[in-house]
């Protein structure tokens, strides 16, 4: 009323909290979104809320010009969160981004860099392993959604983390879910690459992870047949003998060696290699 009556108002009664500059511009709506979908606190055990984050990215396909300060907004959330070991925020951000991957794909390079930056940070809590699993399966969809080597350079700096999951000590069932994601991850990149015509710098380091988990395989197979949640490691066996492999094999033995011509090195599923070789 008193902004009716009195304009000047809004700059002398600089003291009246409703005449506040702030106060005078409307609250954006994605903020609005946001805070309905993150409020001040969030318990470890709430499930994302499908349907907030549904009508958030909504707005985001519709708004695209907004997608860079939604995405600045829950870059300051997550890491806030993270920081203050608010888990339960932490993954509801994650979730917001695996929605926008499927809801937003033409947008995509407007929030794929702090996508990315987010995936690292998960990547990097060693002391979480449900985050890194997360990572692992937000990869995966990213991967999945490329049409293109846009983002291949991003994509290879991830490589020696998911090379070091993949070579998670122990056998028992929580380093081998670890290692598995990695694997999984693994997969997808060399598919990926292959379909972009593309070899990795650290492709001898996937070729030895890979290898060294069908070691263990062959080393412990019941053992890790019983820990194993969905599955163990396997291969596919079609025929010709396998090589000794009970050293570490670099890439320019598989280019050098006719025997050690690796045909094929498909990671795929939860836990599953297959690792083909040609005579």
């Amino acid at each position: 009323m008193s902004r009716r009556v009195v304009p000047a108002c809004g700059s002398l009664c600089f003291f009246c909290p409703s005449l506040r500059a702030r106060s005078r511009q409307p609250v954006k709506r994605y903020k609005k979104l946001i805070a309905d979908i993150l409020p001040p606190s969030i318990l470890q055990e709430t499930e994302p809320n499908d349907r907030k984050i549904g009508k958030l990215c909504e707005y985001a396909s519709k708004n695209p010009l907004r997608i860079p300060k939604i995405t600045d907004t829950l870059e300051q959330r997550f890491y806030k969160e993270l920081r203050h070991e608010n888990f339960g925020s932490v993954k509801v951000v994650v979730c917001i981004y695996r929605k926008l991957l499927s809801s937003c794909k033409e947008q995509m390079p407007l929030f794929a860099s702090s996508l990315l930056s987010i995936v690292r940070t998960l990547l990097e809590q060693t002391g979480k392993d449900d985050l890194r699993l997360l990572a692992c399966n937000v990869l995966v969809d990213f991967i999945s959604c490329q049409m293109d080597g846009t983002y291949m350079f991003n994509l290879e700096g991830l490589i020696p983390k998911l090379c070091q999951l993949a070579q998670e000590a122990g056998n028992n069932e929580r380093t081998l879910r670890l290692r598995s994601a990695g694997l999984q991850v693994l997969g997808s990149m060399v598919c990926f690459m292959g379909e972009q015509a593309h070899i990795s710098m650290d492709f001898d380091s996937i070729i030895s992870v890979t290898l060294e988990n069908y070691i263990d395989f062959q080393m412990n197979p019941d053992t890790m047949e019983d820990q194993w949640v969905q599955g163990v490691l396997k291969t596919e066996d079609n025929g010709s003998s396998f090589p000794d492999i009970s050293k570490k094999v670099s890439l320019s033995d598989l280019t050098t060696k006719p025997e050690l011509d690796l045909a094929i090195v498909h990671l795929t599923g939860l836990g599953y290699v297959y690792v083909t070789w040609l005579d």
